[in-house]
């Protein structure tokens, strides 16, 4: 739960993330809120759903939680994972660089629909 916290994301705002991001059976935030103080135990589906949220392979979840990393088997796709690097990646960059990329990446989105 201290990811989800390290990215602003309450009990709530996880529900909504995991609905957006893994779809699947919608949990409520005191079920998040009971995986969080270790009242009710991890299953498959809750492991997936919060390494979708992460960006992260199910098996580490599992493997941070002491599960065997079998037992999970989402792993975020590929356009996920390069959204992410770039992310990581632009943070660094000043205003007046991130305006230039912008820039570009507008007329790159121009080019790709004929306009």
């Amino acid at each position: 739960m201290r990811m989800l916290e390290l990215r602003n994301m309450n009990w709530t705002l996880a529900v909504k993330a995991r609905y957006l991001t893994y779809g699947g059976m919608v949990l409520s935030a005191s079920t998040i809120g009971a995986v969080a103080r270790c009242v009710r135990p991890l299953d498959i589906d809750t492991i997936n759903g919060f390494a979708a949220i992460l960006g992260v392979p199910a098996s580490v979840i599992a493997c941070l939680m002491g599960m065997p990393d079998t037992v999970a088997t989402y792993r975020p796709p590929e356009e996920i994972v390069e959204t992410a690097r770039l992310l990581w990646d632009v943070r660094q960059l000043t205003e007046r660089q991130m305006g230039q990329v912008s820039a570009l990446a507008q007329e790159l989105c121009h080019e790709g629909d004929g306009g």
